[in-house]
């Protein structure tokens, strides 16, 4: 199979999407071959495809996470070692000499796959399907003039005159800079949800010094909900967060950001607007709002308006105690409980983080800028 570069267009079961660089590893024991595992942008966000020639073995995997930090019972190992880096080409963010241990895992059938990869600064976790090598399709020579934020389902390429370009250039990046001072204290989850048809509006919450905590419900019922309303929070916030994490009891997740703090749970009876489904709320309010009140989340169980200060206080509260000196605090005598979270709490930070750089190269190109795999 041929070795494909940054820009390449490709094919994979149907799909079309962009390499945005590879990573080429070997393992460390006395067998030691090479792999490469190609960065793809692709409609449903990053993906990454591993090709191992040696063993005719192809697959297309994608960031997820250990519920409870456990491997289920629908995973058999079938290889583990030490993985280290050769060579990196392109958007990646790893260098030549790093290392992680890995295992890898299949399911019964012997067609899905789920990897765990130890990192020095975290574990990732990323789970995929083995592929046949004609369903991996090659559709266009790699290209300079390819952007990275070109729509990844037709391959677009980017053109035009040049005077033009530059003109339109230097607005974009004057009217990028006053957005960006215009934005830097706004609200940007309460207007991404208060303004998207996904999200109806329920109610508020008043706290201490007249500071309010806004509630959405997420009109769509589905599976792993709550991590569906997450993902599209951070994709509708272009990823601008400190910290996203997950609570190790009831899946509710915390999303900081440099002004607010957000958390996506189930209500404690399921079904709060009465359609037979179980729910997602959405609660997000100024970081203010949780330093100064101990109001419970909007019908939250116990367990969630424990995980909703103890994840505020771990995250936020250090920072905002000197923010707020002279406003009284709900955690002064606060006994914080030991943080729990999943292992795989690196899959969310991971998600915004890969949000944030695909966002600041959009625009930069606009401007006229130029896992398995971490």
């Amino acid at each position: 199979m041929r070795k494909f570069e940054p820009g390449d267009v490709l094919e994979i079961e149907g799909v079309r999407c962009v390499v945005h660089g590879y990573i080429v590893y070997r393992t460390s024991n006395s067998f030691a071959y090479t792999w490469i595992e190609y960065k793809l942008g692709t409609p449903r966000g990053v993906e990454w495809l591993s090709i191992d020639d040696k063993y005719g073995e192809y697959s297309l995997s994608s960031a997820s996470y250990l519920k409870n930090g456990v491997v289920s019972s629908k995973w058999h190992k079938v290889d583990e070692g030490v993985e280290i880096v050769v060579k990196s080409v392109g958007d990646v963010d790893v260098e030549p000499g790093d290392s992680a241990s890995f295992t890898e895992y299949e399911d019964s059938s012997e067609e899905e796959t789920l990897s765990i990869e130890v990192w020095e600064d975290g574990t990732e976790v990323s789970e995929g399907e083995y592929l046949d090598a004609d369903e991996i399709r090659f559709v266009s020579n790699s290209n300079s003039n390819y952007s990275y934020n070109s729509d990844y389902s037709t391959g677009k390429k980017k053109s035009g005159f040049l005077g033009k370009f530059f003109i339109l250039s230097l607005f974009a990046a004057i009217l990028f800079f006053i957005a960006g001072i215009a934005d830097s204290g706004s609200s940007k989850i309460k207007n991404y949800v208060s303004s998207n048809y996904k999200y109806e509006y329920l109610t508020s919450i008043t706290g201490s010094d007249n500071e309010k905590a806004d509630i959405y419900l997420y009109k769509y019922p589905g599976s792993n909900l709550v991590e569906s309303v997450v993902k599209d929070i951070l994709g509708g916030i272009e990823g601008d967060t400190e910290y996203v994490e997950q609570s190790n009891d009831d899946g509710s997740v915390t999303i900081l950001t440099k002004k607010e703090f957000c958390i996506v749970y189930t209500p404690e009876e399921k079904d709060v607007d009465g359609d037979g489904q179980d729910d997602a709320i959405v609660q997000v309010s100024g970081r203010k709002y949780v330093y100064s009140s101990n109001s419970k989340p909007y019908h939250a169980s116990s367990s969630t308006h424990s995980w909703y200060r103890n994840s505020y206080y771990n995250r936020g509260y250090r920072t905002d105690s000197r923010r707020y000196s002279n406003i009284p605090s709900a955690f002064d005598n606060y006994d914080a409980p030991s943080q729990r979270t999943y292992r795989g709490n690196s899959y969310f930070n991971s998600y915004a983080r890969n949000i944030r750089q695909s966002s600041i190269r959009s625009r930069q190109s606009d401007s006229g800028g130029i896992s398995s795999g971490k």
